[in-house]
């Protein structure tokens, strides 16, 4: 199967990044490397220590890492299939920006993390891969899954490529996702995950076949859903007496476009 040189970046603790990848392997897609957010010094260091040389020095030796018994850990599922491993605590260290430009990826594929800005939306050939849980561009920002089924519409993830602005980037491809009745809003997030993880397996795939159709999104295209920030913390886009609201009619199954079982 061929398919772009692609890396995947992500959060080295993160549960969503190490199903993302996981399902990817599973799917037969391989990173060239994984790119985490860890905060690890001692792994940060060794990660340095390999971009500088171009990759020459892997795999370091097993001293060199500092190592998590964590349930989901990007660094032990990178050992695990013999992927590189660089650990950054931003995207804007100069040892990663100096290693992209000598190795230069088809396409970066974002799963979790902070928000990318400046260079490195653009260190890749096509940009960075990301899927939005909802429909794009009617729904952008966040808590969006939850925003699309309030308004009572068929809920699909959709794939773009992104830019500086929320969620306005070239969009690639859709999937809708499978709603069942009965399915409570923590069943649908996972749909909607896995359905995620799926497309951009997809993307990846019909990117190597030139099979794209893709579609320029227009700024005033949707409406974006932003949550405030307390102390630093970013609070809930949806207000909580809209998410007992949704809640009740999902557990009503008040909701339009459920997924027929055959």
């Amino acid at each position: 199967m061929s398919v772009p040189v692609f890396i995947i970046y992500g959060a080295r603790h993160s549960a969503y990044s190490y199903a993302y990848l996981s399902r990817m392997l599973a799917s037969g897609l391989r990173p060239s490397c994984i790119l985490s957010i860890d905060q690890s010094q001692k792994n940060q260091a060794a990660s340095r220590s390999l971009m500088a040389h171009g990759m020459a020095q892997y795999p370091l030796v097993e001293a060199a890492w500092e190592r998590s018994e964590s349930l989901y850990c990007l660094l032990e599922l990178a050992e695990k299939h013999g992927i590189p491993y660089l650990a950054v605590s931003d995207f804007l260290c100069p040892k990663l920006k100096m290693y992209l430009q000598q190795n230069v990826p088809d396409v970066v594929v974002a799963t979790d993390g902070p928000i990318v800005k400046g260079a490195m939306l653009y260190a890749a050939k096509n940009g960075i891969l990301s899927v939005h849980s909802a429909q794009l561009p009617t729904f952008r920002g966040n808590w969006t899954t939850y925003f699309n089924l309030y308004h009572n519409l068929p809920l699909v993830v959709s794939a773009f490529i992104m830019q500086p602005w929320v969620d306005e980037g070239v969009l690639l491809d859709f999937r809708e996702v499978a709603v069942h009745e009965g399915m409570d809003l923590a069943q649908v997030n996972e749909a909607a995950l896995n359905a995620s993880i799926d497309l951009a397996c997809d993307v990846l795939i019909k990117m190597a076949g030139d099979e794209l159709m893709v579609r320029r999104q227009e700024p005033w295209e949707g409406e974006i859903f932003r949550g405030s920030s307390e102390n630093g913390i970013l609070q809930p886009a949806m207000p909580l007496t809209q998410q007992q609201e949704l809640a009740a009619r999902m557990r009503g199954k008040e909701y339009g476009f459920y997924t027929r079982i055959a």
